[in-house]
């Protein structure tokens, strides 16, 4: 069962809630309840990311219709998948202190289907790209990984990951887990290995660490990420090599119980 996103085929819309009123004619016959009205549509589920540096809060919006409301997506933030209509949508981001738009795309969502859409580039050339998410279940000993290369750095890079666990004699050796990602881009998924409890309770602390590709050249990391049998993760290289802000690490994760 997935704990953080959910499914939806169909999603009932009453005529009520629909922004853009129609005048309808209504005749009355005696005291009869009128009939309530839905419209079903196709759905599809969307989170973004912003890995954009030059403008730390956005606000996105779908065709005409705003999912950040009165709030912005900040920098380095995933957002919760929002449950849309499926189809051909056209995809923007505003400045919040203005009211240009500075990066748009066409996405197509298809039925029933999960998306990550990436921002990130410049002001003079944003980059925008959609991904379909696997929210497949992985097998009970292993995380489902991939990896958003949103910095802007020089050439390519290695990800390793490396168990926290300080009751061992010896420390687990780093593993890499993928190999040569290029800037600007997200990876395949892939399969780790990982240590498992009964019932898959027990946190599960990991290092991450990225390096500059076939080298020992570290360029960031972060401790303290939990990755348990059955979870699904993207990893997410954000910032500027030797610049601001600085290159950091996020995540956005699925569990899924078994």
């Amino acid at each position: 069962m997935k704990l953080y996103n959910s499914k939806i085929k169909t999603f009932p819309l009453t005529l009520i809630g629909i922004s853009v009123m129609f005048t309808i004619p209504i005749i009355m016959s005696s005291c009869k309840k009128p009939t309530d009205t839905y419209e079903k549509f196709d759905a599809s589920n969307l989170r973004v990311v912003n890995g954009f540096p030059e403008r730390k809060d956005v606000k996105f919006y779908l065709d005409t219709l705003n999912f950040t409301l009165d709030g912005t997506l900040d920098y380095n933030v995933v957002s919760q998948y929002y449950v849309t209509i499926a189809g051909s949508r056209e995809a923007k981001f505003y400045s919040t202190n203005t009211a240009d738009t500075f990066a748009r795309k066409n996405i197509q969502l298809a039925p029933n289907k999960d998306y990550t859409l990436f921002l990130s580039g410049s002001v003079a050339s944003p980059k925008l790209w959609l991904t379909e998410d696997d929210l497949t279940p992985p097998p009970p000993d292993k995380a489902k990984i991939r990896f958003a290369n949103l910095a802007s750095i020089a050439g390519n890079v290695d990800i390793t990951i490396q168990l926290q666990d300080t009751s061992l004699p010896q420390p687990k050796p780093e593993v890499v887990v993928l190999s040569n990602i290029a800037p600007q881009s997200v990876s395949s998924y892939t399969l780790m290995t990982v240590p498992v409890t009964k019932g898959n309770w027990k946190v599960q602390r990991h290092t991450i660490r990225v390096y500059k590709a076939g080298t020992t050249n570290l360029l960031v990391s972060v401790g303290g990420v939990d990755l348990r049998g059955t979870s699904i993760e993207t990893i997410i290289l954000e910032g500027v090599e030797g610049g601001s802000p600085a290159l950091s690490l996020s995540s956005a994760q699925e569990w899924l119980d078994w």
